[in-house]
Order: structure tokens, then sequence, then C-alpha cells
């Protein structure tokens, strides 16, 4: 009996490499996107740490030069901070682009995998029908060899 061929097998192949390239893609876009999270996880802890020194500083007898510049460190650091939420939201942008690309080629993929078990059930079913009609036709044979003895 002749193995089952899906006809499009090259396209589903097709369709399982480019999720398989988006899949990797969707993880190098989430790592990076974690690296950012750390980072401006990192500038908050220092921007509170900050804003706590030059807070205690306010408090104490301290020279306006050493309140000016803890001020002027802190006011970096919520800039720096803002240029790091730009770039975690535009990582979650990549992320969530990617997400959609990955989602789209894996139901192309499933519907050519649901093709492809339609296609075999067909194949399957034709297959047990030549079978049957193999039997049928041995049948008849040995019974008209039968009745040509008597």
């Amino acid at each position: 009996m002749k193995m089952f061929e899906f006809s499009l097998q090259r396209v589903l192949d097709a369709k399982l490499a480019v999720e398989e390239s988006l899949e990797i893609r969707l993880g190098n876009a989430q790592r990076h996107l974690d690296v950012s999270l750390r980072k401006l996880d990192s500038i908050r802890e220092r921007r509170a740490r900050e804003a706590r020194r030059v807070a205690d500083l306010k408090g104490r007898h301290v020279s306006a030069r050493e309140l000016a510049s803890g001020s002027g460190y802190l006011q970096w650091v919520e800039k720096e901070m803002a240029r790091q939420t730009d770039e975690v939201r535009q990582r979650e942008k990549e992320v969530d682009a990617v997400r959609r690309e990955w989602m789209v080629a894996m139901k192309e993929r499933k519907t050519f995998e649901r093709l492809k078990e339609k296609e075999r059930l067909e194949w399957r079913y034709e297959q047990n029908r030549k079978e049957q009609k193999d039997l049928d036709d041995l049948t008849s044979a040995v019974f008209y060899r039968q009745r040509q003895r008597v």
C-alpha cells in the first residue's frame, strides 16, 4: 500500500519554518524587554535612594552647592528614568508586534495541518474503499470458480 503524501507538505514546512523563526524573534524581543525593565527598576531604585539622600540633606545644615549637586543628580536620574521608560514602551510595542506576527503564522500553520489531516482521512477512506473493492472482487472470483466446478 502506498504511503500517504500531503500534497501541500512543502507549504506546510515553509509555514512551520516561518513560525519557528518568529518564535525565536519573539523570544529575543522578550529578552530585550526584560533587560530594559531591569534597567528601569535599577534607575527607580537609584532615584529613590537619591531622593532620600537629598531629603536628608535638606534637614541638615549643608552648603547650597551640595544641595544643588544632589538636586542636579536627582534631575539627571529622573531624565534617565524617563528615557528608559520610553525604551521599555518601545520594547513592549516590539514584543506585541512580533507576538501578533507569530500568532498569525501559527494560525496559518494550524490551518494547513487541519487540511493535511482532512486529506489524510480522505486518503484513508479511499484506501479502505479500494481494499474493500479488491476483497469483493476476490470473493466474487472465488465464488464464480466454485460455481464453475459444480
